[in-house]
């Protein structure tokens, strides 16, 4: 008999993911996690897990969702892992695991959350400033427009090429994915984006030879980042990989590694984590389990750095990614064939293949400070064409 405890006051954290699992109609798994957790009603490593996903909550919202849906993957694929063992066995390994998804990311705690909520949006203000201390040019209003749609909007064009508006970003990439008419290697067109980058560096060098005081470093960086490179720069993708060792040694010092029978490496989604447990089998596809779901769900999701720079792929592009990111080919052989990333992508609105639209797609949500965006007038003609990036 299952001891019954109060989740919601021994397990706050823990307990919000077995919610989403249960919005998602996996009731069997969140009762699982439940069931297993309350045979654990007083296990100090638990409760240091659910402290740190409460704090990471605060700390780092988005990262807190990314964990609740890594969950739902695994929960999900649950019954490929769990082939061939009695009702027991796979509800205990389930629940544990379930658990080891809710910490993979627990090092994060310890990465700036303006690095792991960054959007790269420049104040405008600074390019509006920069621009009037610019002597008059033709040209010159289109330039500023220019900077602006890099900056924070972009171009969607008809199937006839036409300027259609301006949107922000994560509206043009519902665009691109609900309309079959946007030809995407137009859209993702290398040439474009190098012209437009000439573009921007001819405009940087009528400001020096001006003697405007150009963009400061970070904010020139922030500019490429956001309409070139992506979001993060190499530095910072560097700092974010530290969460991965520091995660690990969280783990072991909340004794997690004994308390769910598994070592820290498990929680390492990175290539050293992977070669640690590879000797082991059965900590090799456990392993395996988790990552894929990491993976899976940073593809798909709706995250600051995947949404700031294109990168939000379908459920088919997901899976062609999967198999050049290494996972094992039986592993993701199943995953296709279970039918577990189309389940996910209705559940969360992500589209199968570009041009079609989910029915029970969610509402896009914008940057804080165009929550109130709405498509603009079609601009003027430019002399280039910034591109909606879908890569």
């Amino acid at each position: 008999m299952v001891k019954s405890i109060d989740m919601a006051e021994n397990y706050p954290a823990l307990n919000s993911i077995a919610n989403e699992l249960e919005s998602k109609h996996l009731t069997r798994e969140a009762q699982v996690l439940r069931d297993y957790l309350a045979k654990h009603a007083d296990s100090p490593a638990f409760r240091q897990l659910d402290a740190w996903l409460t704090k990471l909550a605060a700390h780092s919202p988005e990262t807190i969702q990314h964990i609740k849906r890594v969950a739902v993957v695994a929960a999900l694929n649950a019954p490929g892992f769990t082939q061939g063992m009695s009702d027991e066995a796979r509800a205990d390994l389930t629940a544990r695991v379930i658990i080891a998804a809710a910490a993979h990311d627990i090092g994060k705690l310890e990465i700036d959350p303006k690095l792991l909520e960054k959007s790269s949006r420049v104040d405008p203000d600074q390019i509006k400033q920069l621009m009037s201390r610019m002597p008059d040019y033709p040209g010159k209003a289109q330039d500023v427009e220019f900077l602006n749609m890099i900056n924070g909007g972009w171009i969607a064009f008809d199937k006839e090429d036409k300027p259609a508006a301006v949107h922000s970003l994560a509206e043009c990439i519902s665009i691109v994915r609900n309309d079959p008419t946007l030809s995407e290697p137009r859209i993702a067109d290398a040439d474009l984006k190098s012209s437009n980058l000439a573009h921007f560096n001819a405009i940087k060098e009528r400001a020096e030879k001006a003697g405007v005081a150009w963009l400061p470093k970070e904010m020139e960086d922030n500019l490429l980042n956001r309409g070139f490179r992506g979001t993060l720069t190499e530095k910072e993708i560097a700092v974010m990989a530290k969460h991965d060792p520091i995660g690990k040694k969280m783990f072991l010092e909340a004794g997690l590694d004994k308390a769910l029978g598994l070592p820290a490496d498990i929680i390492q989604m990175n290539k050293d984590g992977r070669a640690a447990v590879a000797a082991d089998p059965e900590m090799a596809k456990i392993h395996e389990w988790i990552s894929l779901a990491d993976k899976f769900e940073a593809m798909t999701g709706q995250r600051a750095y995947n949404r700031e720079n294109g990168k939000e792929y379908t459920i088919a592009e997901a899976m062609r990614l999967l198999e050049k990111a290494g996972v094992d080919p039986a592993i993701l052989q199943q995953f296709k064939d279970s039918g577990v990333a189309e389940t996910y992508g209705k559940h969360y609105g992500i589209p199968q293949e570009r041009g079609q639209l989910q029915p029970d797609k969610p509402q896009i949500t914008h940057d804080s400070d165009s929550s109130d965006h709405k498509p603009c007038r079609a601009p003027h003609k430019l002399p280039f064409r910034p591109a909606c990036h879908n890569r």
